[in-house]
């Protein structure tokens, strides 16, 4: 089994900076909690996908000059913002039975 810091060396070289920026408290939670193993693998999954789904939207809207980028930084509503249209034209489009990955 691999200690703490060398599962963050492996999350490192694999590029997953998400599930290494909240490992520590979802270990915790999960302890805390008793969740199943799935259940607790399935949110740090979602938080590697949310990780990557800020950096895109922080890297690609500057570029297509939208408002709510100041500075570097995409504020939380914004982020909310856009999640909220790309659910609402995913349901639009593939009905509201679909699953969606934010």
């Amino acid at each position: 089994m691999l200690t703490m810091p060398e599962t963050e060396h492996c999350l490192r070289q694999l590029c997953l900076s998400g599930v290494r920026d909240t490992l520590q408290t979802r270990v915790l939670q999960a302890q805390g909690a008793n969740q199943p193993f799935l259940e607790t693998f399935s949110l740090i999954l979602q938080d590697e996908l949310d990780c990557r789904q800020s950096r895109l939207i922080e890297r690609r809207a500057p570029v297509a000059g939208l408002a709510g980028f100041e500075g570097g930084v995409v504020s939380e509503a914004f982020l909310a913002l856009i999640r909220h249209a790309k659910l609402a034209l995913t349901h639009m489009w593939n009905g509201p039975g679909c699953k969606v990955f934010l």
